[in-house]
């Protein structure tokens, strides 16, 4: 066999313990991993760029080339322009579902055994309640590992849900001099994406009056405060108050329009916030809940200084209340 395909029988073993078969992959998630790959690389990343790629390598393939170096694919890029910006590390948050390519990825964080349900859809929150500490822990550390490694420019992938979103921004936060990034719509959110005017958040306000705390509940994509003041009675949270923070008019599905309105929406969402501790100076704890598109949390995160700490809440599904997650000083 191995004079066959024009070698001997070692070089024939040695290169068939390198081959490996990916099943179960599709077209349009190699497209995305693609996509996510040039991004990483500080490459352009959309669809366009895509295919001058694969039109090059196309043409490697058709040309006999059996050996690219570095220097070919450099070239390749500078012809057809596709330098956009400097590399980015990776994160890889596999909260709810786990990613079929971990290998590509700086630091990579596996939780989806720690879950109840056995589907993305119904994965809401770990089978014990001190597994938030360590799903926390284990982001403390990662985070720790990409900043001793002098990263700062970081994309960050995988399936999270609102609470651990926010998490990630947190532990990697704008005052450490961290740009976080994720594919949200396909569309690129980073932390230092040019801001884009917004109405002002419009707030109300329920008396809860059972302590001195105060509630904050985020809705861009549905107003959750029926939800979340049901909760807070039911719970018998300790707080004066519950702080409803919404878009001028409603919450709807398509309040953010792209990477400069989310930034807009975070900064407003912080700065409310801390209008409302300066009325409030007593308050010395906050109970955070969102409802809005997974990166806005990411970049509320990022910017959740000078505050309070900070009980972050995930809703468990339409009727089920929410159950607190992660504790973040601010």
């Amino acid at each position: 066999m191995g004079e066959h395909v024009g070698g001997d029988r070692e070089r024939l073993v040695e290169m068939l313990a390198h081959l490996v078969f990916r099943t179960g992959l599709t077209v349009s998630s190699e497209w995305d991993r693609a996509k996510a790959l040039m991004l990483a690389a500080g490459l352009k990343h959309g669809d366009d760029a895509v295919r001058r790629g694969l039109g090059a390598v196309a043409g490697w393939v058709r040309g006999g080339r059996r050996i690219i170096r570095p220097g070919d694919v450099h070239q390749v890029i500078d012809q057809h322009a596709l330098r956009a910006d400097e590399p980015r590390a990776v994160l890889l948050v596999q909260a709810i579902d786990r990613d079929p390519q971990q290998e590509d990825a700086t630091e990579v964080l596996d939780w989806v055994g720690l879950y109840e349900g056995n589907t993305p859809a119904t994965r809401y929150r770990p089978r014990e309640d001190s597994d938030w500490q360590r799903m926390a822990d284990e982001l403390a550390q990662a985070a720790q590992r990409l900043e001793a490694a002098g990263e700062r420019d970081i994309l960050v992938r995988g399936k999270l849900r609102q609470a651990t979103f926010f998490l990630v921004g947190a532990y990697l936060p704008a005052v450490r001099g961290m740009t976080l990034s994720y594919l949200q719509y396909q569309q690129l959110w980073s932390t230092n994406a040019a801001r884009t005017s917004v109405p002002a958040l419009e707030r109300r306000y329920v008396s809860i009056d059972a302590g001195t705390d105060l509630a904050v509940a985020v809705g861009i994509a549905t107003d959750p405060a029926k939800a979340v003041i049901g909760y807070t009675r039911m719970a018998r949270l300790p707080v004066s108050e519950v702080v409803i923070l919404t878009p001028r008019g409603s919450a709807h599905d398509q309040a953010v329009g792209g990477a400069g309105e989310a930034v807009a929406y975070a900064q407003m969402t912080r700065d409310a916030v801390r209008a409302e501790l300066e009325r409030r100076p007593q308050v010395e704890r906050l109970h955070l809940f969102l409802a809005g598109p997974g990166a806005l949390a990411m970049l509320l995160g990022h910017r959740w200084n000078r505050l309070r700490p900070t009980i972050v809440y995930e809703h468990l599904g339409t009727g089920r209340d929410y159950t607190p997650a992660f504790t973040v000083d601010a």
